[in-house]
């Protein structure tokens, strides 16, 4: 196009523009080169993502290539360089050639660009062309070169970067451990730990071990946590707790030991200091190992954080590291303790079973505190104290629900080996006119129900005028999965409320035989769409033929709601994948996607697809909705044959979505590549 043009098309506003690129769809590529180029460097980001999407579209034919990879050299317009970028990448292996020559260019920004865009491409080919590159003599893009290394998962990449752990260069060696953490590589933990004692590199090492997969590197990560530097020491303390985490019965003595005997009140304190990292992670790494530690000012930082969101799970679950002597500590000093220090001082009692806490718990059952009354619950209920039993029964009608909740555990598990206590004791609550108060009830009765008595009292409390506790029942009797409960669970299939319906159908998927089925049958019908998801899944559960055909046969009915569907081509393609399969294969033309979708997810289930389902997938290249598009795309580059590749090329010089080319241009590489 000649000056004029460019000199019209600079005088358009934003809307013009916009115009006069997309005008350019079909047009010969050198013809419209001028003005797509002059567009990709636009002030304006609509008028960019306009040139963007014809690039891709179109293809970007091979003459238009040397140019837009000419445009990563412009030094003055950010926005022209990520515009060729995304076009570049979205290309995929036909970009290739043209990106591969840039790493030869004397301007190092364009090598750098060049390694991105092969890092984002991840053709496997790529590999040996960035390794090259991690010798350049700009050390921004040998940077780029190792982290793009990184985005690979095959062993090729892995093996170059562990060939770079020998290079004379730390800086080189740091920035291949920082890819190799990214990638989830596995290096010899003799390479590790001969590494780790160059400073510098300690914080990559770390990162790599915290994959969790080094066991033998405890007493290494132990004193990482030591280390002066910030990010190194964050970084053992999350590999640290990884490991222990991962072989929980092989280390957790050991751990406990270094933690105990090993680390200086110093490094404790730094520990300490991590509680404030913007980190989460880190946080709660840290709140482990204070608590395995068991000092006295660890102690006082355990106890603050009853409050934190942000790590209580942490903190709960390292509550069981804590050593004896800690334990003794918070016992003597309880009553002094703030109310949300208390609070986590008992469950610290029940985590650890502290048998000494008991007479402590059994008045903190009479707290106003609510946080503290649930706590001191859960840790009666950790010690199956029996003599709990009679204030955990009054906490059933307590008005906080967290609170019932807790009780309602407790007195459960305590029921496991007192079990006549506790239904003695909640019979006058299952009659109480507060409705939650017999839901709570209903829910231990139902759960504890090994004695008839227990499970006729729940059973009678389907028939409860109030739904939560119909609906407290019907749960607990599918928990307890009680032969004698499966008639009376059948007959609530019908219940008044969609809520207990539901809970009845998910329920029913625990009772083999045909009355459960049969019940099921009924919901398959009801006119709650989640009650007919719940029975789908509890159908799967059940299986059998009489099961899965009635499974088949709403997947015939073409007035079945779209989710229903799903739901069943979920359930068949766990229980029945070969029928799954089949049955996918009618359901490619349905009008809804999302049903479509699941179909396609069954379809590429544990491996490629067939020849038969590849040509039906082929199809739907050119679906309406993008989503079906790409994901049609994906499975057809599982597929691999030559078949699948024309499918694909063909679709790719026609698909405007830029979404989609990316995934129609991936899949052409990965079907190359087999």
């Amino acid at each position: 196009m000649n000056s004029k043009v460019l000199q019209s098309f600079a005088a358009q506003d934003v809307e013009g523009r916009i115009a006069l690129v997309e005008g350019l769809q079909g047009l010969a590529s050198s013809k419209a080169a001028d003005v797509l180029f002059t567009a990709l460097g636009d002030p304006h980001w609509r008028v960019r993502k306009a040139a963007v999407e014809i690039l891709i579209q179109s293809g970007a034919a091979a003459e238009l290539l040397p140019g837009l990879v000419e445009r990563l050299s412009d030094p003055e317009n950010a926005g022209l360089r990520n515009a060729v970028l995304e076009v570049l990448v979205a290309l995929g292996d036909r970009a290739l050639p043209s990106v591969r020559e840039a790493l030869a260019s004397p301007d190092p920004d364009v090598r750098l660009f060049a390694c991105n865009i092969l890092g984002q491409i991840r053709h496997p080919s790529s590999v040996q062309d960035l390794l090259k590159v991690v010798s350049d003599p700009d050390e921004n893009v040998r940077t780029v070169a190792v982290e793009n290394l990184g985005r690979f998962s095959t062993l090729e990449a892995q093996h170059a970067l562990e060939g770079l752990l020998d290079s004379p260069d730390v800086s080189l060696k740091f920035l291949a451990l920082e890819a190799l953490a990214l990638q989830g590589g596995h290096v010899p933990f003799a390479s590790l730990e001969r590494l780790a004692a160059h400073p510098i590199l300690r914080k990559p090492v770390f990162e790599v071990m915290a994959s969790g997969r080094y066991p033998e590197g405890l007493s290494l990560l132990a004193q990482g946590i030591s280390d002066q530097g910030k990010s190194s020491r964050e970084a053992a303390l999350k590999a640290f707790c990884a490991t222990v985490l991962a072989h929980r019965e092989q280390l957790y003595e050991r751990a406990c030991a270094l933690v105990r005997e090993g680390m200086a009140e110093s490094a404790l304190a730094r520990i300490q200091g991590a509680l404030s990292s913007s980190d989460q992670s880190v946080r709660g790494a840290a709140v482990r190992i204070l608590a395995c530690s068991g000092k006295p000012q660890a102690l006082d930082a355990i106890l603050a954080l009853g409050n934190d969101e942000g790590v209580f799970s942490a903190l709960r679950e390292s509550l069981e590291m804590l050593p004896p002597e800690a334990v003794s500590i918070l016992l003597d000093r309880f009553d002094g303790l703030s109310p949300v220090a208390q609070v986590v001082a008992a469950l610290a009692f029940g985590k650890t079973r502290c048998v000494a806490a008991l007479p402590v718990l059994h008045r903190c059952l009479r707290s106003d505190f609510g946080h503290l009354l649930r706590a001191a619950a859960e840790a009666v209920g950790e010690l199956s104290d029996e003599r709990s039993t009679e204030d955990l029964v009054s906490l059933l009608e307590h008005p906080y629900p967290d609170v019932r909740e807790a009780a309602v555990g407790a007195l459960t598990r305590i029921a496991k080996s007192s079990v006549s206590a506790v239904l003695s004791r909640i019979g006058p609550v299952l009659d109480s006119p507060l409705a939650a108060a017999r839901a709570a009830a209903v829910s231990v009765a139902g759960r504890v129900g090994t004695e008839s008595g227990a499970v006729s009292r729940a059973i009678l409390a389907l028939g409860d005028p109030e739904t939560e506790v119909r609906l407290a029942a019907a749960q607990a009797l599918a928990d307890s999965k009680v032969p004698s409960a499966a008639t009376p669970l059948c007959r609530a299939i019908a219940d008044e409320d969609p809520a207990v319906r539901r809970a009845v159908a998910r329920g029913l998927g625990a009772f083999s035989g045909p009355e459960a089925v049969e019940a099921l049958a009924i919901a398959l019908k009801d006119p709650d769409l989640w009650v007919r998801c719940e029975a789908a899944a509890s159908l799967g559960d059940i299986g059998g033929e009489r099961a899965l055909s009635l499974l088949e046969g709403v997947l015939s009915d073409k007035q079945a709601h779209p989710a229903l569907l799903t739901r069943i081509l979920e359930v068949l393609g766990q229980v029945a994948l070969e029928k799954a399969r089949q049955e996918s294969l009618g359901l490619l033309s349905h009008p809804e996607p999302d049903v479509v979708l699941a179909a396609l997810t069954v379809l590429g289930k544990e491996g490629k697809p067939d020849a038969q389902s590849a040509r039906r997938i082929g199809a739907l290249l050119s679906h309406e909705h993008w989503n079906v598009r790409a994901h049609a795309a994906a499975l057809l580059g599982r597929v691999g044959t030559s078949e699948a590749r024309g499918l694909i090329e063909a679709r790719l010089s026609d698909e405007r979505d830029p979404l989609v080319a990316r995934s129609l241009a991936e899949a052409l590489a990965q079907a190359g590549g087999e």
